[in-house]
C-alpha cells in the first residue's frame, strides 16, 4: 500500500493563515432577578437561573443573529479549528479562503452571499444594495434611530408580566385585580434603564476581519530576542570602532569598560534566552505537532460524519413513504438532508485541501460519485451500502496510515462501529436509491426527502 501522504507544519505556516472575526453587538438583554418574577431567589438560586429580559424586539434581534450565524458559519466552513485551550480555538484558514471570506464580509451583495452560504431563513429585502458590513452598521443606526419607540414598545412588552409578578409575590389569585399604577411604572423605569443610549448602540456595532500568521509563541519570541541581540551586537561594534576616536586615555579606558559590561550583559542574555528557548522546545513541538494532527484530522472527520449520517438515513428509513400522493418503498428512501450536507462537504473539502492533497481529493471524489450518480429522471442517487461502508473503510486506512490520534473525534469511533456492526450481520440487500420527493410548500420551492 503506498504511503499516505499528510499535511506537513511548513504547508500549513506557507498555505494559511489565522483569521480572526470580531464582531460587536448590544446584546439587547439585562438579566432578571428571581424578584423581578415575583419569587424569593433564595429558594431558586442554586438549581436554576433566572434568565434574562428581552429590550430588543425581534425585528431587530432575530436578524442581527441571522447575519451573526451568517459570519460565523463562513468562518468555520472556511477555516480548519484548531485548539488552543480546552475552551478556547483558533481558525488557520487557507489563503486562498482569506480574500473570499474578507469580500464576502465586505464586499459582495449580501443577499448573493446569504444564498451561498445560507444557514436556514429566507434572505431579507431590506438587504437588496448591501453588503454584510453594510447592513450590519445600518441595523445600529435603525436601532439607534428608533430607540424612543423601543423604549415604548418595552414598557407596554412589560407591563402585563410585571403585573402577573406583582399577583405572584402578593398571592394574589384573582387577575382582575391589578397592582399600583405607580408600582408598575417604578418597576418599568428600571428595566428600559438598561436600554443604552443611541450613540452607545451605534457604537457598539463593528466587525473586523484579521488575519496573522501561523507561527509558535516561542518562535515569535526568538525572532524578537534574536533581532533585539543582533541591533544591540550591532550598537556595540559602533562603540567599538567609535572607541579609536578617543584622544584621551582615561577617557578611552573608561569607554572600553564599559563596552566590555555591554558584551558580557549581551552574552549573559543570549545563553539566558537560549536557556529558555531549549527548555520550551519540548512543548513548541508538542503544539506544532497537536495542531498539525488536528488539521490532518479535520476534513477525514468531517468526511467520517457525513458518511456516518448516511448510513444512518438508510438504517432508519421508514418501510415506505408516501409523499404527494405518491408510495416509496424503504428501497427507495433516503433523507434527501444527508444528500444536501454531503454536497455542503465536499464544497467545503475543496476549499479547504489547499495542498491539494492526493488522498483527501481521492475521498471527495469518491463522496462525489455517490452523491452525483444519476441513472433516471426521477431518482436523485443510486447507492448502496455497502458503497457508503467501503468509503468509510479508506477513510479509517487513511487515519490510520497517518498514525493519527483520533480521540478527540466524535464520528470515528461510531463510523467504525457502524461499519463492524454491518459487516458482522451484512446479507444481500437490494440496492437502495435516494429519490426527489417533491413537497410544494407555501413558498412554491421544493424540499428533498
Amino acid at each position: 500500500m503506498a504511503k499516505k501522504t499528510g499535511i506537513s507544519f511548513e504547508q500549513i505556516e506557507q498555505g494559511c493563515v489565522r483569521c480572526n472575526l470580531n464582531i460587536g453587538h448590544w446584546g439587547g438583554t439585562a438579566r432578571t432577578n428571581w424578584s423581578d418574577l415575583g419569587l424569593v431567589g433564595a429558594k431558586f438560586d442554586k438549581a436554576y437561573t433566572a434568565g434574562s429580559k428581552k429590550l430588543l424586539p425581534d425585528r431587530y434581534s432575530k436578524e442581527i443573529q441571522q447575519l451573526e450565524d451568517l459570519a460565523r458559519d463562513m468562518l468555520r466552513q472556511l477555516s480548519y479549528p484548531v485548539s488552543v485551550t480546552k475552551r478556547d480555538v483558533m481558525y488557520l484558514m487557507p489563503k486562498v479562503n482569506f480574500s473570499k471570506f474578507n469580500a464576502a464580509i465586505f464586499d459582495e451583495p449580501l443577499i448573493k452571499v446569504w444564498r451561498e452560504w445560507r444557514t436556514g431563513g429566507e434572505a431579507r429585502e431590506c438587504w437588496a444594495g448591501e453588503t454584510w458590513e453594510s447592513r450590519w452598521l445600518k441595523i445600529a443606526s435603525e436601532i439607534a434611530q428608533q430607540r424612543d419607540l423601543i423604549v415604548t414598545e418595552i414598557r407596554d412588552l412589560f407591563a402585563v408580566p410585571l403585573a402577573e409578578s406583582w399577583r405572584v409575590e402578593s398571592r394574589i389569585a384573582d387577575n382582575e385585580i391589578d397592582p399600583p399604577r405607580k408600582w408598575i411604572e417604578n418597576k418599568l423605569d428600571l428595566i428600559v434603564a438598561k436600554i443604552p443610549n443611541a450613540e452607545c448602540i451605534r457604537q457598539s456595532f463593528y466587525v473586523a476581519v484579521g488575519a496573522d500568521y501561523v507561527i509558535s509563541p516561542e518562535q515569535v519570541i526568538a525572532t524578537i530576542k534574536e533581532n533585539e541581540f543582533d541591533q544591540r551586537e550591532s550598537d556595540i561594534r559602533r562603540k567599538e570602532i567609535e572607541l579609536q576616536t578617543i584622544d584621551v586615555y582615561e577617557r578611552r579606558e573608561i569607554a572600553a569598560a564599559n563596552i566590555a559590561k555591554e558584551r558580557e550583559v549581551l552574552e549573559r542574555e543570549r545563553q539566558i534566552t537560549a536557556a529558555i528557548t531549549r527548555s520550551r522546545k519540548a512543548e513548541a513541538e508538542a503544539a506544532i505537532k497537536a495542531a498539525t494532527t488536528e488539521i490532518n484530522l479535520y476534513l477525514r472527520d468531517v468526511l467520517a460524519g457525513v458518511l456516518l449520517s448516511g448510513l444512518n438515513a438508510i438504517k432508519n428509513a421508514p418501510e415506505s413513504i408516501t409523499k404527494n400522493g405518491k408510495t416509496y418503498n424503504r428501497n427507495k428512501v433516503v433523507n434527501g438532508k444527508w444528500v444536501s450536507a454531503a454536497k455542503e462537504t465536499l464544497r467545503q473539502i475543496e476549499g479547504l485541501n489547499f495542498t491539494d492533497n492526493s488522498e483527501i481529493k481521492s475521498l471527495s471524489q469518491a463522496l462525489s460519485d455517490l452523491v452525483n450518480s444519476q441513472p433516471g429522471r426521477d431518482e436523485n442517487a443510486i447507492r448502496t451500502e455497502t458503497g457508503l461502508r467501503e468509503l468509510g473503510k479508506q477513510v479509517i486506512a487513511q487515519v490510520e496510515a497517518l498514525a493519527i490520534d483520533t480521540d478527540s473525534s466524535r464520528n470515528f469511533s461510531s463510523l467504525e462501529n457502524a461499519i463492524e456492526r454491518e459487516s458482522a450481520t451484512s446479507v444481500e440487500r437490494p440496492t437502495l436509491a435516494v429519490v426527489n420527493i417533491v413537497d410544494r410548500d407555501d413558498d412554491n420551492t421544493s424540499r428533498q426527502f
